[in-house]
């Protein structure tokens, strides 16, 4: 998902609900864009069908695998201005990338796209039952803001 930063924007996403980033990143910041990103022809639909008539949201069916397509289409260079800073959010969809499609690479593309003051956010499923605690009992970090 990308969104127009400052300080928010956002790239895949399933269906839009409500308090998704389009309504959490809009409240009040006439200035937000955001662009859903889903593989899903059906996600894609509704998705569209649910934020119709929004002209700061807009919807593309692409594959996170090739942030090429993401960043290059229309809708995506209609709404996200590269020159600004952006947020994109890799929430919950990267686990889905095998290693043989280079999820680093994905990452890489996305980050190689943005200005500085960017922002990236990426969550990761992990199958380690057990969380690790510092010396002073709070959790350890999993992983680290990508920020450019």
């Amino acid at each position: 998902m990308l969104m127009r930063h400052p300080p928010v924007r956002g790239s895949c996403s399933g269906i839009p609900t409500v308090g998704n980033v389009h309504e959490g990143g809009a409240t009040g910041r006439a200035w937000a864009r955001v662009v859903y990103v889903d593989r899903d022809p059906v996600a894609v639909a509704h998705s569209r069908e649910l934020l119709a008539g929004d002209e700061r949201t807009g919807v593309v069916q692409a594959d996170i695998r090739y942030p090429d397509q993401i960043l290059g289409d229309p809708v995506t260079r209609e709404l996200i201005d590269f020159d600004e800073p952006v947020g994109v959010l890799m929430v919950a969809v990267l686990h889905f990338v095998a290693d043989r499609d280079d999820p680093a690479g994905v990452v890489a593309g996305f980050r190689d796209a943005v200005v500085p003051g960017s922002f990236g956010v990426v969550s990761h499923a992990t199958g380690c039952p057990v969380i690790r605690r510092r010396r002073s009992g709070r959790l350890m970090p999993i992983g680290r803001l990508i920020r450019r």
